[in-house]
């Protein structure tokens, strides 16, 4: 496994974080939790899970997505969101990546909208770079 870093950003994701915590830990040796204030379990769950947690007040996302950009630990960092839990198959990938200097890594999304997987309309394939 690769010297990944996680970052996530937060505010009341308690039906979220965990999921996408435990699969982060199959590829990142560390994650690193954002989490603006939140007034339910997700900072509960973060320390349950063993991720470093830091509490801040949101100011905007690029501001608070920064902050968690300095604390992590390794050059390389995978910005995901709380409610994206990463796949199978891109757990698979991850776990065999060798990062190289000056490259940056998109991730293929498949976005879920009320229930529904969206593979169509534009919203898939829905490329972002994300390490």
């Amino acid at each position: 496994m690769s010297n990944i870093s996680a970052v996530v950003i937060t505010r009341n994701e308690e039906r979220n974080i965990a999921r996408c915590l435990e699969a982060l830990r199959q590829v990142c040796t560390d994650i690193v939790v954002v989490d603006a204030l939140s007034t339910d379990r997700t900072p509960d769950i973060c320390r349950d899970c063993g991720v470093r947690l830091f509490q801040k007040e949101w100011e905007n996302y690029s501001a608070n997505k920064n902050f968690g950009n300095a604390q992590a630990r390794h050059d390389w960092v995978l910005s995901i969101d709380a409610d994206e839990v990463l796949s199978p198959e891109l757990v698979a990938t991850l776990q065999n990546l060798q990062p190289q200097t000056g490259c940056v890594y998109a991730l293929d999304r498949l976005n879920n909208y009320c229930g529904v997987w969206v593979r169509h309309s534009g919203w898939y394939p829905n490329w972002k770079v994300r390490l």
